[in-house]
Order: C-alpha cells, then sequence, then structure tokens
C-alpha cells in the first residue's frame, strides 16, 4: 500500500507503508521542528524548511536513484533515507558540539543509536523505531549501517548514498540552497541523478555528466565563494548569541545534557524562562542581531591566542564598556577546503575530482575575529582594538 506525501520541491511523492509509519513517529516529528542551523532561523537569511522536509527529500532521491540503477532494495534505501538526520541536536550542527561534549557522539552516531534502539528519546511508549523497522522485517543495524554508515552490514554502494562528501543528503541541500536564494546556480536534482553510477560496489561520479557535478560541487562550496565577510558576521552572531545563552543556562544548571534531544522551540521555550538571557533569546527570535563592532581576517597564530583567551577578552571589553558580558561576543571562525576526492569514472579510469575541476581543489584556510557588542561606535571600536592589542 502507497501512502502519499506532498513536499514544496518534488510534489508528491509515493512512499510505502513503514514510511507512513515512522513519519508518525516522535523522532521524525521532532527534526520537523529542527531547522538546518541557528544563522537560517531568522530573516535576512531564513531557509525556511526543516530537517524532516530534507530527510523525505534524501528519501526521495535514493528511491528515484534506486530505479535508475535498478537496485532492488528500494524500499530499504528509502527508509534509510528518512532516518539519516534523526540523531541531530537543536538548530543542528550550531549544537552539535554539545552533544559530543555530552554522549561523546556526532549526529551520525548518534542517529545510529536512535535507530537501532541504543537509545530512547521518545516520550511515548512503544512504536520505536526500532520496533517498527523489525515489524516490516528489517534490521535495525543494517538500516542504521546505510542511514549513517556506522558498520558494514550494507553494500558499500547503499551507504554511500547517504555517507559520502557528495552524495544524496548533499544534493537535496543543494536544491535547497538554490531554491532559497543562497546562490545564482539552478539544481535540478531528479535530473542530475544521472551522474551517479556504481563502479566495482561503489556509488561513484559518471564522467560523462562533468557538468552536472561541477554544479552539486560549486553549491556545496557556496558559503565559502559566494557570502561577503559582512554576511559571514551577520550569521555569526546569531549563532553566538544562542551558543552564548546555552552556555550560561549549562553554567548556571538550567540546562542539562539532556537539551540535545530538544527541538528548536522546545530549546528556545526553556531559555526564555532563564532570566540571564531572557532579551537576547528574544532577539534571537526576532531576528535581532547584536551589531558587529569588529570583524577581520587574521593569522592561525593569533586565532589561536584569541580562542585561549577568549573569556578574559570579553570580560576585559565588557568592564571597559560598562556592559553585562552577556552583550560581548568574542567569535572566530576557520574557512578551509581540502581535496574533494570523490571518485569520477572516466574513459582513462577513476580519477579523483580535485584532479578534474578546479573548484574541487584544497582551498587555504581564511581565519577571521568577529566582535559582536551592543554598543556600536568608532570610541567603543578604539578601545575593543587596544584591548585585543595585549593579546595579538
Amino acid at each position: 500500500m502507497s501512502f502519499a506525501v506532498y513536499t514544496p520541491i518534488y510534489g508528491k511523492i509515493k512512499f510505502n507503508e513503514i514510511s507512513k509509519e515512522l513519519l508518525s513517529t516522535y523522532e521524525l516529528r521532532r527534526i520537523d521542528r529542527i531547522c538546518i542551523g541557528a544563522p537560517f532561523f531568522s530573516y535576512p537569511f531564513k531557509a525556511g524548511y526543516s530537517r524532516l522536509e530534507h530527510s523525505i527529500g534524501v528519501a526521495y532521491l535514493a528511491q528515484r536513484l534506486c530505479e535508475q540503477l535498478d537496485i532492488e532494495a528500494v524500499d530499504l534505501a528509502v527508509t534509510a533515507g528518512l532516518l539519516h538526520d534523526v540523531g541531530l541536536s537543536p538548530f543542528s550542527h550550531t549544537t552539535e558540539d554539545y552533544m559530543v561534549k555530552f554522549y561523546s557522539k556526532n549526529h551520525k552516531a548518534m542517529g545510529g543509536a536512535i535507530i537501532k534502539g541504543e537509545i530512547t528519546i521518545s516520550p511515548n511508549i512503544g512504536n520505536t523505531i526500532p520496533e517498527i523497522l523489525e515489524k516490516h522485517g528489517y534490521d535495525p543495524k543494517e538500516v542504521a549501517a546505510i542511514a549513517v554508515g556506522d558498520s558494514n552490514r550494507a553494500p558499500l554502494y547503499l551507504r554511500d548514498m547517504f555517507n559520502q562528501p557528495l552524495d544524496l543528503d548533499v544534493l537535496d541541500s543543494i536544491t535547497h540552497y538554490s531554491d532559497c536564494g543562497f546562490v545564482n546556480v539552478k539544481v535540478h536534482p531528479v535530473k542530475m541523478l544521472k551522474m551517479y553510477t556504481i563502479y566495482e560496489d561503489r556509488l561513484i561520479f559518471d564522467g560523462k555528466y562533468i557538468n552536472d557535478i561541477w554544479r552539486i560541487t560549486r553549491v556545496r562550496r557556496c558559503f565559502y565563494f559566494d557570502f561577503t565577510i559582512k554576511e559571514k558576521a551577520q550569521m555569526n552572531s546569531m549563532e553566538s548569541m544562542l551558543q552564548k545563552a546555552i552556555e550560561r543556562a549549562l553554567y548556571k544548571d538550567f540546562l542539562d545534557e539532556n537539551f540535545v534531544f530538544m527541538d528548536d522551540y522546545e530549546l528556545l521555550h526553556v531559555l526564555k524562562q532563564f532570566s540571564y538571557c531572557k532579551d537576547i533569546i528574544r532577539n534571537f527570535i526576532d531576528g535581532k542581531m547584536l551589531p558587529t563592532i569588529l570583524m577581520k581576517r587574521v593569522t592561525k597564530k593569533q586565532l589561536q591566542e584569541i580562542n585561549k583567551n577568549k573569556n578574559a577578552i570579553e570580560s576585559e571589553i565588557a568592564e571597559k564598556l560598562g556592559l553585562e558580558e552577556k552583550y560581548i561576543i568574542v567569535s572566530t571562525q576557520m574557512h578551509g577546503l581540502s581535496n574533494i576526492k570523490y571518485p569520477v569514472l572516466t574513459k582513462e579510469g577513476l580519477k579523483p575530482l580535485y584532479k578534474l575541476l578546479d573548484i574541487a581543489r584544497a582551498k587555504i584556510p581564511k581565519y577571521y575575529l568577529f566582535i559582536h557588542c551592543k554598543k556600536q561606535d568608532d570610541t567603543n571600536k578604539e578601545i575593543i582594538q587596544k584591548i585585543l592589542a595585549k593579546y595579538i
């Protein structure tokens, strides 16, 4: 029996019965309330789609790719695609470091644990993901192997669908980037599936479709190439505001390690009750970023010194400007790209992607310093620069 899902990008999609049951679980409903990251929660960068919408798109692309390549395990691939992001924490990668800190698992490892029933996050009794999988004759360990690549219990080409640098997960993501206007490159995901082929049990690129391969690579690297330092600063301000509120709430025991199993709205609701950061969270929800008083390129050594002395710098700036520390954020970022080695089948045999496309080659890392401050004027900027001079 088929089950229809309606999506903004792909239109009406038909899945099987197990998909209907999985889409009713707490775990998948939860990621419907998780966005792709704090910078994209509010305007001007609001992306407007959830991790569940993304997962449905990935599952659909897996379905179409299986049909294209005559892969029999269609339902298995669809199921894994639906579940590949089930381990995410609130605001996706914005809070993933806390998951690693508290549980020693990134979102993929956490997703594998949830799929296999090693960790339970649902408050409901029954109808858990592993129970539904077993009811329909699937081995949760095999599904986890395909969805998050945590073992070799499934064919490599199935695992490659969701666990490679330019896989179906990325193909759906860049479709949303393009659809939201983050890049001036149009993506046609279903048509672009022809660039994948199976070779020696691996899912790789077919070099005949180098234009589509360029397209997925170009859009994947959009955040490195397309955003100005001012736009990066705005994104950093949104992300840093949320992280600062979380850090303070954890320090005051207002949050505990289980916050990583909340969704975006649960976390914001809890943080709004915390008097220290109530106004910060209100501004975050309203898309009001702390102004960036300083943004600049720094060296790797300078970045390391800033990170080492971050708390001291924030405290001194707050004291000199007569502000509470919550209104001062010192943040650093590193943007660097390595060679993309994804294999491409050419007339001369397999070649790594970076040897075929300049855009896939490594880029020299760039290091940035951002200082966000409630009071933005030239005098404050001079004071901050003098304080920084002590450290860099």
